[in-house]
């Protein structure tokens, strides 16, 4: 399974314009196993700046890791201080179908109490990957570092198209069978490829 690591902050200055990104994102094309990078800016607040870098597995990113440059990457970004978010994640495939669409819907989903990913959740997120109408793709995985944290990415034309889905019955069914299992944290972002 593809490893994704999100890094979300508020920049403190256009972050498509950034010496600073721009070389970060050349120090990152240096390590093994890197598969590829998306960013963008979040549609619902326009001050997040999310970056998506996948790897092909969990040991490059600890092979990464190893350098005292990879880790510290991030501090070195024109991130407002403490606004970065990170998480690691795995996830079923590389989403380029997903990221490639005019809008990515990025939902992060907790688990309810007494609710597990394997016997609940996983199954609706299968399922979601099995439709065919409206959206340009399913991804889903679950966070590395945090207990409960999974995601789903699904490619949308657009913001409405996304809510309108809603309305198809094979759309709602799954979100109705979501409802008691987890909260959601919504997000929608125009991703651009980097590498």
């Amino acid at each position: 399974m593809p490893i994704l690591d999100v890094i979300v902050f508020k920049p403190t200055e256009e972050p498509k314009a950034s010496p600073a990104l721009q070389s970060f994102f050349s120090s990152l094309k240096q390590y093994k196993g890197i598969i590829g990078a998306w960013h963008g800016v979040q549609v619902e607040d326009p001050t997040q700046y999310h970056l998506l870098v996948f790897w092909e597995s969990f040991s490059h990113v600890q092979e990464a890791s190893k350098d005292l440059y990879y880790p510290s990457l991030p501090t070195g970004l024109p991130a407002m201080d403490s606004s970065l978010q990170r998480k690691l994640l795995n996830i079923n495939e590389y989403p380029e179908s997903a990221l490639a669409a005019p809008i990515t819907d990025i939902t992060y989903m907790f688990l309810k109490e007494n609710k597990t990913y394997e016997e609940d959740l996983q199954p609706i997120l299968v399922r979601f990957t099995e439709l065919a109408s409206g959206a340009k793709g399913a991804y889903w995985g679950q966070s590395l570092d945090e207990a409960g944290v999974s995601i789903i990415m699904i490619g949308w034309d657009s913001v409405q198209e996304h809510y309108d889905a809603g309305k198809i019955p094979a759309y709602k069914e799954l979100n109705d069978a979501a409802i008691p299992v987890v909260t959601f944290a919504l997000k929608h972002v125009p991703f651009d490829q980097i590498f």
